[in-house]
């Protein structure tokens, strides 16, 4: 395929997918990347950091790529088992969050509660909170 011919984000992501390729034959670089988790690891690298505001015991390749996961995949629900202090969740609940707010946005959509209340009565509930699926984290307008 033409990289000149596409668009600058669709060139970026064939480069990406081409690189990633090669990291399963590349005897060097696997070496280069064992070694470099070993001692990070003895130092507890990844307790120094936190997602807004909150402790996350996760270095920050590992929280870059929960984010690149969550965000592709679009989960209505992220289970998180053993809680040390909350960021990891924080993390999820902030992506979760995020998927919602982008996708009433990319719908032109936009819920007031007290205009929806005044419009059609104080037992109206929009269908975006009807139980079709259930997020561990939601974001009030």
């Amino acid at each position: 395929m033409n990289k000149k011919a596409l668009d600058p984000v669709a060139a970026f992501e064939l480069a990406r997918a081409e690189s990633i390729s090669r990291y399963q034959s590349d005897k060097r670089w696997q070496t280069m990347s064992g070694n470099g988790c070993a001692e990070p690891l003895k130092q507890k690298y990844m307790y120094n950091f936190k997602w807004m505001g909150r402790p996350i015991i996760q270095t920050p390749i590992d929280m870059v790529a929960m984010q690149e996961l969550i965000w592709q995949v679009k989960p209505d629900l992220i289970i998180e088992t053993g809680i040390a202090h909350g960021g990891s969740l924080i993390l999820s609940a902030s992506m979760l969050a995020m998927i919602d707010y982008c996708e009433a946005a990319e719908g032109a959509s936009r819920w007031i509660p007290k205009q929806a209340t005044a419009e059609y009565g104080a037992g109206y509930r929009h269908p975006r909170s009807q139980p079709r699926c259930h997020r561990s984290a939601s974001i009030s307008p």
